[in-house]
């Protein structure tokens, strides 16, 4: 059975955030780990965020040194919240864009004029988590779809580490102290030192001021590392 690679990606605080308590984000990582996102995007086949991410950030998700190397960007928004005047949805035309949402949404004001900026608006079952991430998986391997790239927000990373949905996990560590933030994996229902996930570290290396963090999912009786 074909399946998509999947890595998690995120810059964080020293104490563990990756987001101040207003959902400020921006300008936690630095230039050399910035780079390294850039290379990452350009070595995926697709990259995936939140509608957080985008109402918060407004990113372009693109590579910005190798346009041309950007590649598919997923959104998820069961909603349908993306804004028209987004960065993302001005760029749609130019740059392979899908939407995955409910099944409500596809014959709405919004998801016509979403798709009218060249947006693929695809529907998938929700679940109480969210929307059925395993069903999105199946429709980029449908795609042809070989890797994928998750940039967050925290309630995406929750999700994929929650139903072990991932493959390799890329850490960056700056320097920096936030106080009362927002976690990375505060939606992942770990509530208790027994309930840690504790994965395999594959390497540490150190970029600038920032510290890398290479991982692998943990092993588990009866099954090997993915």
């Amino acid at each position: 059975m074909r399946k998509c690679r999947v890595l998690l990606t995120f810059a964080q605080s020293i104490d563990g955030n990756i987001a101040a308590r207003d959902g400020e984000s921006r300008y936690i990582s630095e230039s050399g780990s910035l780079s390294l996102a850039q290379e990452l995007r350009r070595n995926h086949d697709a990259i995936l965020v939140g509608i957080g991410t985008v109402l918060k950030d407004n990113p372009l998700l693109t590579c910005r040194s190798h346009p041309e190397e950007t590649p598919l960007r997923i959104i998820l928004d069961s909603g349908l919240r993306l804004p028209e005047d987004s960065r993302i949805a001005a760029t749609a035309s130019a740059v392979p864009t899908m939407l995955f949402t409910c099944e409500e949404n596809l014959d709405s004001g919004p998801a016509y004029r979403l798709r009218e900026a060249g947006i693929e608006i695809q529907a998938v079952s929700r679940l109480e988590s969210g929307l059925d991430l395993g069903e999105i998986l199946s429709r980029i391997v449908e795609l042809g779809m070989e890797s994928l790239m998750v940039e967050g927000g925290s309630g995406v990373l929750s999700a994929f580490v929650a139903q072990q949905l991932w493959d390799r996990m890329l850490v960056v560590t700056s320097p920096m102290i936030l106080g009362a933030g927002i976690g990375p994996f505060d939606r992942a229902g770990i509530l208790s030192l027994d309930q840690a996930r504790k994965p395999r570290v594959n390497e540490i290396r150190i970029m600038d001021n920032e510290v890398v963090w290479d991982l692998s999912p943990e092993e588990r009786s009866g099954e090997s590392a993915l």
